[in-house]
């Protein structure tokens, strides 16, 4: 009874990779591809997608192989082919769009090829980018390398460059970030042209407020200038009269009491003679 049990819950497909957690996965064809395809493993691969309940099976590959098996177990499939000549910007502006409003509906995919190889690779790489899930085609590559573990090849880069170019959710969000960073952009450049524009003007006016005072302290200057020589030629003339006068005290002195005496001995000649008489 464990075996069959285990059995009832089919076994998982090789290269299985959820691209998108519990929403969008792929796989290797069911039971193998070219000459190790077994009917056995096929049916319990279908049988474990089954189990897990997944929506839609999509299948990119070209022939209509496995599609009457899922039916034969009751598994829901689309079939969407992608040759290797097909035109990608008419097949992805297909398919991305119904694929991005099925899993908008909720609903949980898993899409193959023949094996998980490039197309298959980027055409899921092309998705994350063109639903804006990542924002740029290196991430997108980077990612869908990293999701794999493989390594993305021409094939792979050019679908991933095509849905960048798309119109899209991924397009729209990108452009109103591109308009929302110039539009930052702009609105930096002109805060720091008012802020430069500022800075001058208050630069002119300490400018001015210092010549100013330059001006005021030299016209202080000079008129201090000015009026010290004022001052010391008064002050000079004054210690000048002050000078000559106190020379011309004792000269003054010295004239009178000679002229005293001179008067003096007059009288006294005078009186003698009058005495004589």
């Amino acid at each position: 009874m464990a075996v069959k049990g285990k059995w009832a819950r089919g076994i998982t497909p090789r290269n299985f990779t959820w691209i998108i957690k519990d929403q969008l996965a792929i796989c290797e064809r069911p039971g193998g591809y070219g000459n190790n395809h077994r009917k056995v493993r096929r049916q319990e691969e279908i049988i474990w997608l089954r189990e897990q309940e997944f929506t839609f099976v999509i299948s990119v590959i070209v022939s209509p192989h496995n599609l009457h098996n899922y039916d034969e177990l009751n598994v829901a499939w689309k079939h969407r082919p992608l040759a290797a000549y097909d035109d990608f910007s008419q097949y992805l502006s297909t398919f991305y769009p119904e694929l991005h409003g099925m899993l908008t509906d909720g609903a949980k995919l898993i899409v193959h090829g023949e094996a998980v190889g490039d197309r298959l690779c980027g055409l899921m790489g092309g998705y994350l980018l063109w639903a804006g899930l990542i924002d740029s085609g290196p991430r997108a590559i980077s990612a869908t390398e990293h999701l794999t573990s493989r390594q993305l090849g021409p094939v792979g880069r050019e679908i991933i460059a095509i849905a960048k170019t798309m119109p899209g959710p991924g397009l729209e969000k990108r452009t109103a970030m591109e308009a929302a960073r110039a539009k930052e952009a702009a609105a930096r450049a002109k805060a720091a042209e008012k802020a430069k524009a500022e800075a001058a003007q208050a630069a002119a006016k300490s400018a001015a407020a210092k010549s100013a005072v330059k001006r005021k302290t030299k016209s202080r200057t000079a008129k201090t200038s000015a009026g010290k020589p004022a001052k010391a030629g008064a002050r000079q003339a004054a210690t000048k009269k002050a000078s000559t006068a106190k020379r011309a005290s004792p000269k003054a002195a010295t004239k009178s009491s000679t002229k005293s005496k001179a008067t003096s001995s007059h009288s006294t000649a005078r009186s003698k003679h009058s005495s004589g008489r």
